[in-house]
């Protein structure tokens, strides 16, 4: 008989914005942390601290923007098993060093003499093995990186601000064909590392709701050529009923999670076997 367990692979939760925790068996993973107003970091690392033996934790950071970016992740620092991978920007935000000067207050200047041997600097185009999670970074058409990760065997992207920002009414023709240019690019990149026999286990992707129209239009372009089990919206406030509207309109395979607000999750399963 199948234990609860050996169904469990991941639990994925919205923090808020473009931040949620993935829950793993081997590790867990915390992406893009803004605000928490559910307090789920808390909560899990209450439970993580009764717990003999916890997996590891990475903390991933795609870019400097202030609502990617929180210096709160660095309150977990002195955590056992914690570690950060940080966009080198977002590393200079948060911890200064040789690449810019020190960051102010005390909370980044001691979590970052704690955390000093477990934080990875990445810029596009890198991969690095970290224990039993796999991360390679893509680029974005804003600032930053995507993260491609594999745990578990399960793949889970998280797009950072990678989208099809289409801004037609602040752009001319020639800038909206350029920016679709870019973003196709990172997404060829995405597709050739991935291949298309197997899907994503989950496509985290911007679905943001100030695009108007054209919400829809940069996951839906990239799920037509990275195909994905999961699509999880993210970049968006709660409360709208854009994930909805996408689920019944988009005409994608992949399954849209409706998150109805922080503190919201779900589960996801293995990536399926290709075969011989």
């Amino acid at each position: 008989m199948v234990t609860e367990i050996e169904r469990f692979v991941m639990r994925i939760q919205w923090l808020s914005h473009s931040g949620f925790l993935v829950e793993g068996r081997s590790a867990s993973l915390v992406f893009d942390r803004f605000q928490d107003p559910a307090g789920v970091l808390d909560a899990f690392f209450a439970r993580r601290r009764a717990l003999a033996a916890p997996p590891p934790v990475l903390f991933l950071v795609s870019h400097a923007h202030a609502d990617h970016c929180s210096p709160a992740i660095l309150d977990w620092a002195r955590e056992p098993g914690v570690a950060y991978v940080l966009e080198k920007d977002a590393a200079r935000a948060l911890l200064g060093g040789p690449e810019g000067a020190e960051s102010a207050g005390a909370r980044a200047r001691a979590a970052r003499e704690a955390a000093a041997h477990e934080v990875v600097r990445v810029r596009p185009g890198e991969r690095h093995a970290l224990g039993a999670v796999s991360v390679e970074t893509f680029g974005s058409t804003d600032e930053g990186v995507s993260f491609l990760v594999r745990l578990d065997g399960t793949t889970v992207f998280h797009a950072g601000d990678l989208n099809d920002w289409y801004w037609e009414e602040e752009s001319t023709a020639e800038e909206l064909a350029a920016d679709e240019a870019a973003f196709d690019r990172v997404v060829a990149d995405v597709r050739a590392a991935t291949g298309s026999d197997v899907p994503l286990g989950a496509a985290l992707l911007p679905l943001d709701p100030r695009l108007g129209a054209h919400a829809m239009r940069g996951p839906t372009r990239f799920l037509v050529a990275v195909p994905a089990r999961t699509f999880v919206p993210m970049h968006l406030p709660a409360g709208t009923g854009l994930p909805g509207a996408f689920a019944r309109e988009a005409g994608v395979s992949a399954r849209t999670l409706v998150l109805d607000g922080p503190g919201a999750c779900a589960e996801l399963g293995p990536d399926p076997d290709p075969g011989p």
